[in-house]
């Protein structure tokens, strides 16, 4: 038998209870009060209340589930970001709806709105993706690409995603092979088929592209390379918490500077990622480059860069050495493909740290202009999310090292980048936030601002010399023998 529960009557009973009570301390009564009120939906009385017993059963779920209704938007992240290093369970998803809530105007988002009018929808947004499905095993034929004035989209069994390209643009001038491996860089988790029964044939362009992120690390890879380099900028088509306000600020200063071709090109495909169970994000380490292989036709280009650090390359983890060129699945696989559709894989970064990286642009004359932080705006940084912390305060910036998401990130073990990590703590001397760490206050890290001569061998054989003379003028070599070739902070 299901018993209706009838909160008004239950409610004067635990009210009765908890004024007789709460001088003596009564949490329990507390609890089933604050119980009632909530399902009374008397929210204010109900916040209040779990907001008292915090540490007392699931209340501090139920305080963050009323703090996501109640709360602004300041007092209200420093609440999730205290709950998720807590690990209180719903915080990871209250901080994605939070970004959700917290929409960010993008006005070049808007004036594609305006043009597009209500054909806009052919974009997804965070809260529609209705139309994307879970699929897997097919191949290239259930691939499709189509154009329609500057819109061009991605038709698959996943759904349709779509980019918003040059004005005269025209699809049918690029080559078979850019759709294949922009399709394959995609969908590559989902389906391993696109590649299947095919013989390459384009041939290379005649100058470099780059994916452009506008944060420290990309803007010092463009800093390394020719200056008829075609820098192409990946914008979300779609409104969330990372904001572009930041990268808009950097192509503004780099247009400026009359060397390169500077571009942003509107996408929504990363919601791709969503049909294997993950949040919106890139579905690959090369999803990336999908706009810079669409153009490379259109640019005539020869080769395809990313600001890849050598956190990330000869670094396993950031935290152990590699020899990054024999790996097969990284290196071999990703070379040996674009290669063959006439685009080099170009590694500028790939020998350079993420301290490198900092000094090449600061030395540069562009510290005060690059900012990493996606959720600043206008130049400035929040000063409270991870890049804060490891990129923009080297460069002097304020942050909090207190805040919740810079504070969770240093508690984990094995640390997140971690000679990286290291390194920052030594330079700004906060091995306080980390006490179990101090053992690596005295590691030897002179090296890390200077380039490992091995990765040089990376660089595309048309590019190498002009290349190499760059990242002699902002680095020296890490001297013999290599110290990187020894790390190993965390017995991986």
């Amino acid at each position: 038998m299901i018993i209706k529960k009838k909160w008004i009557e239950i409610i004067n009973i635990y009210e009765e209870e908890f004024q007789k009570r709460e001088k003596v301390g009564n949490y329990l009564i507390r609890f089933y009060t604050a119980r009632a009120y909530t399902n009374l939906g008397k929210m204010d009385l109900a916040y209040n209340l779990w907001k008292s017993i915090l540490w007392f059963k699931n209340a501090r779920s139920q305080h963050l589930r009323l703090a996501m209704v109640l709360e602004g938007k300041e007092a209200l992240l420093e609440i999730i970001m205290r709950d998720i290093e807590d690990n209180v369970p719903s915080a990871n998803n209250c901080l994605e709806k939070y970004r959700t809530k917290y929409e960010y105007e993008d006005p070049v988002l808007t004036k594609v709105i305006q043009d597009l009018g209500s054909e806009f929808n052919v974009f997804h947004t965070k809260d529609n993706l209705t139309n994307l499905k879970k699929q897997n095993g097919f191949y290239w034929n259930d691939v499709l690409f189509k154009q329609k004035g500057r819109l061009v989209q991605m038709v698959s069994p996943c759904g349709v995603v779509s980019w918003w390209m040059p004005e005269d643009y025209d699809l049918k001038n690029t080559h078979e092979d850019l759709l294949r491996v922009c399709a394959h860089v995609l969908l590559k988790p989902i389906t391993e088929h696109l590649l299947d029964d095919w013989s390459p044939t384009r041939k290379e362009g005649i100058r470099p592209g780059l994916a452009l992120s506008c944060g420290i690390d990309s803007v010092a890879a463009l800093l390394l390379m020719p200056e008829n380099t075609v820098a192409l900028h990946h914008r979300r088509a779609f409104r969330s918490m990372l904001k572009h306000s930041n990268a808009d600020v950097t192509m503004s200063e780099l247009k400026n500077k009359k060397k390169w071709v500077i571009d942003s090109i509107l996408s929504d495909h990363e919601v791709l990622r969503t049909t294997i169970g993950k949040q919106i994000g890139f579905s690959t380490d090369f999803a990336t480059c999908a706009h810079l292989i669409l153009l490379a036709d259109y640019y005539q280009l020869d080769s395809i860069a990313v600001g890849m650090p050598i956190d990330n390359t000869y670094l396993r983890k950031g935290s152990s050495f590699r020899n990054f060129r024999e790996e097969k699945r990284v290196w071999k696989y990703w070379s040996e493909l674009f290669g063959s559709i006439g685009l080099s894989y170009n590694s500028p970064l790939a020998g350079i740290s993420q301290g490198g990286a900092l000094k090449i642009v600061k030395d540069a004359g562009l510290g005060d202009i690059v900012n990493s932080c996606l959720r600043g705006k206008l130049g400035e940084g929040c000063g409270i999310c991870w890049k804060c912390f490891h990129k923009n305060g080297v460069l002097g910036r304020s942050f909090d090292p207190t805040a919740g998401e810079i504070k969770v990130l240093l508690q984990e073990r094995p640390l997140k980048t971690a000679v990286h990590v290291t390194w920052v703590l030594q330079k700004l001397k906060l091995f306080d936030l980390v006490p179990d760490l101090k053992f690596l206050q005295s590691l030897d890290l002179s090296w890390w601002e200077k380039y490992y001569p091995p990765a040089l061998e990376l660089l595309p054989e048309k590019y190498y010399e002009v290349q190499k003379k760059s990242i002699e003028k902002y680095l020296d070599p890490m001297p013999e023998p290599y110290a990187i070739e020894n790390i190993n902070l965390f017995n991986d």
